[in-house]
């Protein structure tokens, strides 16, 4: 009888707990967004998640008179912070209680939006609020906020459900890169339309926010001494984790010898997930150096463009600040076609720094082949600063009833052909 008492008990317990909502969701539209709203303005929702990922690319499309991007406040607070992992497991744990939540949430936004942009939807968090919207008849727009460097296998593919497939009604990606994979998947070449890289669009001539002297105040660092930046990277997708986490840890390592060897300073960019990515002991020698300073998610001293102006060269495992930089695994890296250096070993670091004139980024530029292949693969065919023009004036199509997507396919309405420029997309 105790026996079955107690697992009675349990089961009880267990119901309990799953008709308690998690503390991080919000039940209802935040008076602040509810007034938004309220604008005359068409809107098109999004879901705040990194900051210098999604965020900043739906930041790039905020201007405009036809539509306003309002955000998904399913989290409280809305933006996740802290509790994106709670979340991710959350929605992959309890997948039908998840999705009654999202349910509840669209419905109310249901009378004031015009669809939902994405900037990923392989995982369960994303991809059950698509489905939903699919439901509810509210068109998903999806512009992937990274591309593949390392794995094609594994770019873009859930590493539980195994789900590598957008589900949104379109893509709109950044070349030829993302389309060729998700076409390989099955995804309609159709829905696919090919835009160029919004990430890229505030590197062309970028004009720094601060002096030189002011950086290097904010960071404690010497205005006289060249500066390595590092960007770290979680290495959480497309390569064994714990492998890939101690190859960025040793040459991170390497690389505060070699600036306490020959004068050089480093800073540290901790990735935008906010993920603890380094050993404690190698965090703390960073901490108490007086030439590296280590730049913590949270409190990003600036932006990864102003960050990159002041540096001398930019060196990390795999990021999308390494149009000039360096890496020490050994995995087939797509960067290799656009004739980034790259050094395996402390040796081959040490030769590369002091022999900078190799690392120098105006032979990319001059390199016809290596402009060509990034050009096509991480752009439409250029790389200019027009990705996020060229997204916005697709949602003003669709904000105006001029442009068509669904499940079958993506378009101009025949009657509008002859007024836009669609040959500006791929």
């Amino acid at each position: 009888m105790f026996r079955i008492f107690q697992a009675e008990k349990q089961l009880l317990s267990n119901k309990n707990k799953q008709s308690i909502l998690p503390g991080w969701y919000n039940n209802s539209i935040s008076p602040g967004i509810l007034n938004r709203l309220s604008d005359v303005r068409p809107a098109i929702l999004y879901l705040p998640w990194i900051a210098e990922h999604g965020d900043s690319i739906v930041s790039s499309l905020a201007d405009s008179e036809a539509y306003q991007l309002i955000p998904f406040d399913i989290v409280n607070g809305v933006f996740p912070g802290r509790s994106r992992k709670d979340i991710f497991r959350y929605a992959r744990i309890n997948p039908c209680r998840y999705r009654s939540m999202v349910a509840k949430r669209l419905v109310q936004f249901k009378p004031y939006i015009k669809a939902f942009i994405f900037t990923f939807d392989w995982p369960s968090v994303t991809r059950t609020i698509v489905s939903v919207c699919s439901d509810l008849d509210i068109p998903t727009i999806l512009v992937p906020h990274e591309s593949v460097f390392i794995d094609k296998d594994k770019y873009y593919r859930c590493p539980w459900s195994q789900s590598s497939v957008p589900l949104c009604d379109i893509v709109l990606a950044w070349g030829e890169m993302q389309k060729s994979i998700f076409v390989e998947r099955g995804y309609p070449d159709s829905r696919i339309k090919i835009v160029g890289t919004p990430k890229f669009d505030k590197c062309i001539d970028y004009a720094p926010v601060l002096t030189r002297r002011q950086f290097c105040k904010i960071h404690n660092l010497s205005e006289e001494k060249k500066i390595i930046l590092f960007a770290c990277q979680p290495l959480d997708s497309q390569i064994n984790t714990t492998l890939a986490r101690r190859a960025q840890a040793e040459a991170i390592s390497d690389l505060l010898e070699f600036s306490m060897r020959n004068s050089y300073q480093l800073i540290v960019r901790m990735p935008p997930s906010g993920d603890n990515v380094l050993p404690a002991s190698l965090k703390n020698e960073l901490i108490s150096s007086d030439i590296s300073f280590v730049d913590e998610a949270t409190l990003y001293m600036c932006g990864p463009q102003e960050a990159i102006y002041h540096s001398y060269v930019v060196a990390s495992l795999n990021s999308t600040m390494l149009f000039e930089a360096l890496r020490y695994l050994d995995f087939v890296s797509f960067w290799d076609e656009v004739g980034i250096p790259v050094v395996h070993n402390s040796h081959e670091l040490s030769n590369a720094l002091l022999g900078l004139s190799a690392l120098d980024s105006s032979s990319f530029w001059k390199n016809p082949e290596s402009l060509c292949w990034a050009s096509r693969y991480l752009g439409n065919g250029s790389l200019d600063s027009g990705a996020s023009s060229r997204i916005s004036q697709i949602l003003e199509l669709f904000i105006q009833g001029r442009l068509h997507f669904s499940q079958y396919s993506l378009g101009l309405y025949p009657e509008t052909d002859d007024e836009v420029n669609w040959g500006c997309f791929g």
